[in-house]
C-alpha cells in the first residue's frame, strides 16, 4: 500500500486556477447573484427597513423640533431687541 503523495505548489496552483476560472465565469456570476445574493440581500433588507423608516421619522421629527426651537427663540429676541438697539433695561429679559 502507497501513501499518497502531499500537494504540490504546482498542484495548488492549478487548483488556484482553475477556481478563479469557475468564478469569472458569467454564468456562474448570474447563478451566484441570482440564487445567492439576490435573496440575501433582500432578506437583509426586509429586516432593516423598519429600522430605516424609524430612522427618517425621527430625523423629520429632530428638524421640526430645531425649526420651532429656532422660531421661539427669534421670536423672544424681537420681543425684547429693543435691548441690543440700545434702549431698555436689562431686566427686560426676566
Amino acid at each position: 500500500m502507497t501513501s499518497p503523495t502531499p500537494p504540490t505548489k504546482k498542484d495548488a496552483s492549478f487548483f488556484m486556477r482553475r477556481i478563479f476560472q469557475f468564478v469569472n465565469n458569467e454564468e456562474t456570476q448570474k447563478q451566484v447573484q441570482i440564487y445567492l445574493l439576490d435573496p440575501l440581500i433582500n432578506h437583509i433588507m426586509e429586516r432593516v427597513f423598519p429600522y430605516i423608516v424609524l430612522t427618517c421619522v425621527l430625523f423629520v421629527l429632530l428638524l421640526i423640533l430645531v425649526v420651532l426651537i429656532l422660531g421661539i427663540i427669534i421670536f423672544q429676541l424681537r420681543k425684547v431687541g429693543h435691548l441690543f438697539t440700545g434702549g431698555g433695561t436689562p431686566d427686560a429679559f426676566v
